[in-house]
């Protein structure tokens, strides 16, 4: 009877040592504290254990750009294509971290590179909110493609034209193939939203690369826009444009 005690709470504490360790891993994760995953890989039988939201180690460590520990959770069997709950891949975190070594390591597995979230977004699409320029030219060299759209028809031109990303903006003006004319769901163009943006830096670069002056869905042009918002100086940049009529 002792012996069978004993063995119980011996595999009781067992278990919670594993319990322990399992939270510790989980919360290592939820708050992209690489240095505790680093800490705790050793002892880690699967290290692409998610959380509740299916975001793992690698995602962690991919999104902190720490090269090395993407490395190494690579080396463990960390698994490249994994995907959260929201269908984002451990590609767009790394696009999102600003650092060209993790976005390198984490393409050299051969992941989808134009794989697209529930949301539409892409790992040139993360790279673009953050305004990470070099990471944009990375993702080129790969054959990305630029002119992915979102759920509401917005690629990453529109985005960076819209918000003002100028890094993000200049790069993405660099790639071959990219459609200065795609529409959103509003029939709305970079040039477009770059007018509602009030950006009269980027209306002018895209000026002079020919962007037309096409019609949203509800007849306006942009310069058509610019005139309602008061804005004679994007006015005056806009009447040099082609009509897309």
């Amino acid at each position: 009877m002792r012996i069978v005690i004993v063995t119980f709470l011996l595999l009781g504490s067992a278990l919670a040592i594993a319990d322990s360790a399992a939270e510790q891993w989980h919360d290592a994760i939820v708050h992209n504290r690489v240095q505790d995953i680093r800490a705790l890989l050793a002892q880690q039988n699967d290290v692409d254990q998610p959380t509740e939201y299916g975001k793992t180690a690698l995602m962690a460590a991919a999104g902190a750009g720490d090269s090395e520990l993407v490395t190494a959770l690579l080396s463990a069997g960390a698994d490249p294509n994994a995907t959260n709950h929201l269908d984002g891949t451990v590609l767009m975190f790394a696009a999102g971290s600003g650092d060209p070594e993790t976005l390198r390591r984490i393409l050299a597995t051969g992941v989808a590179i134009n794989a697209q979230a529930s949301n539409g977004w892409s790992a040139v699409m993360m790279a673009t909110a953050k305004n990470h320029a070099e990471l944009l030219r990375e993702l080129a060299a790969a054959d990305a493609d630029p002119n992915l759209a979102d759920v509401y028809g917005w690629t990453a031109l529109m985005r960076a034209a819209f918000d003002h990303r100028e890094a993000a903006f200049a790069a993405l003006l660099e790639w071959p193939g990219l459609d200065l004319e795609a529409t959103n769901r509003n029939g709305q163009t970079a040039l477009h939203l770059a007018v509602i943006g009030g950006h009269a830096d980027m209306v002018k670069t895209l000026v002079e690369r020919g962007a037309a002056q096409a019609r949203d869905r509800n007849g306006y042009t942009p310069q058509a826009i610019a005139k309602e918002l008061a804005r004679a100086d994007l006015q005056v940049l806009l009447d040099t444009t082609v009509s897309g009529d």
